[in-house]
């Protein structure tokens, strides 16, 4: 192999042609062999040529071939870090994208090449601050980890953070920023923030079919709570059961309520069958109705009939509008459970899926 030294500039200057070249077809996002071409002569003139490993890299995980793809933009990295000057930004970026694209890491609970998913996204965010692919991508290693190795619950609104400084940035991919952090929005139940972004990110791009199903499912979730809200308590529910020491929903203060406990009964179970978490209509020991959405579980967890107690309640909005404010109640941490005065059994837990 060549050393730098010994390349010629005849040489450097056809790979910086053909690396052009290649650009046109725009490796960064798309597969064609034309530029794979291109960019293999480049690197076969000029070894140690970091944007042209970067882009083949690029190239060959778009191929599907991203174990090859990976070691490319990890070589590019290395150059660049070593001191040969290449785009920074697009090799952590690339890379980033890529270690969190490989089908092996997806079907693995391990979260150590999320972590690198994530360092690569903050390098490139601290070589520039104001590069919202950078800041995008940042948000999506975070969504991918909480998604496939469910190990940080603060990941979701680590990555709404991200798209949010990432929308302000020039470099952003809005419509997917649009539609990715109202995914997130919408698992937290943020359905009015949620309905902004998939709205947005359809103005953007009509052709977003999903986003307008999310729309739909969210809508029909709503309305299925504001009935429910609406129906007078069955005599059946024990409310008066429910102990002195366990507070009421209009107690609790917004966010964490520290060394308190809500019990409720649960009035009716409305999840829609394809839909995650699960979410449950409550009553207090006052009698108010509240919305209690609870990650990681199957429909199985509870009936109705059923009482729900929950330690250090989280206390948010439930709301389509920004107008109609119902009470939330978030769990993110099924131990602060009991379900009829019982823990949750295994049979119940399940790990989310993002659709």
């Amino acid at each position: 192999m060549s050393t730098q030294s010994e390349i010629t500039n005849e040489a450097r200057e056809k790979a910086s042609k053909l690396l052009q070249e290649a650009l046109k077809f725009n490796p960064e996002d798309n597969y064609h062999k034309d530029a794979e071409t291109k960019l293999e002569e480049a690197i076969r003139l000029v070894p140690a040529y970091p944007d042209a490993l970067t882009y083949l890299g690029c190239t060959k995980c778009n191929k599907g071939d991203v174990k090859t793809g990976i070691s490319h933009l990890k070589h590019a990295v290395q150059l660049i870090e070593s001191g040969i000057q290449g785009d920074k930004n697009t090799a952590y970026i690339s890379l980033s994208v890529a270690i969190r694209s490989d089908p092996t890491v997806k079907k693995s609970t391990e979260s150590s090449e999320f972590d690198e998913s994530i360092a690569l996204a903050k390098k490139a965010i601290t070589n520039d601050i104001n590069d919202g692919k950078a800041w995008y991508t940042l948000g999506m290693a975070y969504l991918s980890r909480f998604f496939i190795g469910r190990i940080h619950p603060k990941d979701l609104r680590d990555a709404v953070s991200a798209f949010t400084l990432a929308e302000k940035k020039p470099k952003t991919p809005m419509a997917d920023l649009r539609v990715n952090r109202g995914t997130v929005l919408r698992f937290l139940a943020m359905y009015h923030s949620a309905r902004e972004d998939y709205e947005e990110a359809i103005k953007l791009d009509p052709t977003l079919v999903q986003a307008k199903k999310f729309l739909q499912e969210m809508k029909a979730t709503f309305d299925l709570v504001d009935i429910s809200i609406g129906k007078k308590i069955k005599s059946s529910i024990p409310l008066s059961s429910i102990p002195g020491s366990s507070t009421a929903i209009s107690k609790l203060g917004s966010g964490t309520n520290k060394d308190r406990t809500l019990m409720g009964y649960v009035v009716e179970h409305v999840t829609l069958s394809d839909s995650a978490p699960q979410m449950f209509v409550l009553a207090d020991k006052e009698g108010s109705k509240y919305v209690l959405v609870m990650y990681d579980v199957t429909n199985a967890v509870a009936k109705e009939g059923d009482s729900i107690s929950v330690e250090d309640p989280n206390l948010g909005i439930f709301s389509w509008d920004g107008i109609k404010m119902i009470p939330l109640v978030m769990v993110e941490d099924l131990n602060t459970v009991l379900i009829n005065g019982k823990g949750i059994p295994d049979s119940c837990l399940a790990l989310p899926e993002l659709k």
